[in-house]
């Protein structure tokens, strides 16, 4: 499992109780349909979730997902003539496009190997997070995928996944899950003994 109460790797923002492999599973050919998702409260005004396999009861159902290597290779996905136009001006990024291509258009090198870590943070930091939604939204897909996205260090790296127009979440049973974006724990409050083990008492179960 790529979450687990086991696993010692944490993120920001990822409940306290659980961690992920330090290396993801490659999704490519997986069934996205039903994306297991988690994440502790944050402000941010688009919505991320961690791909959290293992350990959620909390499912985004995409109905049109872009699954992508990191934040840049899906921009070169969604624009590909003006990608390297909007690295300069969202990220300010001073490395040549073809370092840049390489390191993160590769799937070899972009899955698995160091990245310099001024080529990670154009990716990790989130400057382009505002032009993917954009144009995400302006193709019809509410969901992106990151399979790969790196950390500022330019070796760990996480599933990171974007909703987009607020795409509607479910329990493990199918069932529409409301929920307040507010709670400490992200979760649907059907008292699953998965939800227990990653929330705990933070959960407020009712």
């Amino acid at each position: 499992m790529y979450c687990s109460v086991n696993h010692s790797y944490h993120w920001y923002n990822l409940p306290r109780a659980v961690g992920l492999q330090p290396h993801p599973p490659n999704l490519t050919g997986a069934n996205l349909s039903w994306l297991p998702v988690l994440h502790t409260r944050d402000a941010h005004p688009i919505r991320f979730y961690y791909y959290a396999a293992g350990c959620s009861d909390l499912f985004l159902r995409p109905s049109r997902h872009l699954l992508a290597l990191n934040r840049v290779d899906a921009l070169f996905r969604l624009t590909p003539s003006k990608a390297h136009e909007h690295l300069r001006y969202h990220c300010k990024a001073s490395e040549p496009l073809k370092e840049i291509y390489r390191y993160l258009r590769t799937p070899r090198l972009a899955a698995h190997h160091n990245v310099p870590r001024s080529i990670a943070m154009l990716s990790g930091r989130g400057c382009l997070n505002d032009i993917l939604y954009q144009h995400l939204e302006g193709r019809g897909y509410d969901v992106l995928v990151l399979n790969y996205e790196l950390a500022g260090d330019g070796f760990h790296r996480k599933v990171e996944i974007m909703q987009v127009h607020d795409a509607p979440l479910f329990d493990k049973d199918g069932a529409s899950c409301p929920f307040n974006r507010s709670m400490p724990c992200l979760h649907c409050g059907n008292r699953t003994p998965l939800t227990r083990r990653t929330c705990g008492a933070s959960a407020r179960l009712g």
